[in-house]
């Protein structure tokens, strides 16, 4: 599967290899709760906080990915995904997207069975959604989503500008999806400095 992290480093090295930390939750709001990963790659001094804001009366749960360089050179980071998800394969997994064109935002659904293999959807439009794809998405599980008829997943990403959605079933039984901003570019993450993606929701 792609990786939802990807940087190069000082010395030309675009590896990253993370391990676990730590994990810390607070409850600032009644029912909120915010839960950190912290992550560390192996060899360089860089750190991935994946934040977790879960509500519990609402069955909703906001995702973001903070990048930390506590380096003394800089870091280039070319993908840093807001969400990442993997689960066990299904047979029977349906996608549902929305379309976007002048004066028809989102007017019409899109639906497929997701084969095995790769399925992307981005938007280079810049800050609008005029042409392509809008940065939502649900997932059906046995059958396309509907409110009242199958389980089903819904994602947004909270973000106007290019983007990318990532859907993938490989030969292992596994599947994963992922969801980010698409950058025209590798962004300069200087030593000391962070990086944060926008919420997925």
């Amino acid at each position: 599967h792609d990786a939802p992290v990807q940087v190069t480093h000082a010395n030309g090295d675009n590896t990253l290899d993370l391990v676990f930390v730590s994990r810390s939750a607070t409850t600032g709001t009644p029912g909120i709760e915010h839960s950190i990963l912290t992550l560390k790659d192996r060899v360089h001094p860089v750190f991935i906080d994946v934040h977790f804001r879960a509500h519990a009366t609402t069955d909703v749960i906001e995702q973001w990915t903070e990048l930390r360089n506590a380096g003394d050179t800089p870091v280039m980071v070319s993908r840093l995904d807001s969400a990442y998800w993997t689960m066990p394969d299904s047979e029977d997994l349906h996608l549902e997207w929305y379309d976007s064109r002048w004066a028809g935002e989102a007017a019409k659904p899109q639906r497929e069975k997701l084969g095995k293999g790769k399925r992307e959807l981005e938007s280079l439009g810049g800050n609008r959604h005029i042409e392509g794809p809008v940065p939502v998405f649900a997932l059906g599980f046995g059958a396309p989503p509907d409110e009242d008829k199958s389980p089903c997943m819904v994602a947004s990403l909270a973000w106007s500008g290019g983007m990318r959605m990532v859907f993938n079933r490989d030969n292992n039984n596994q599947f994963a999806a992922s969801t980010g901003v698409r950058h025209p570019g590798a962004i300069r993450v200087d030593a000391g400095g962070s990086l944060a993606s926008p919420v997925c929701v």
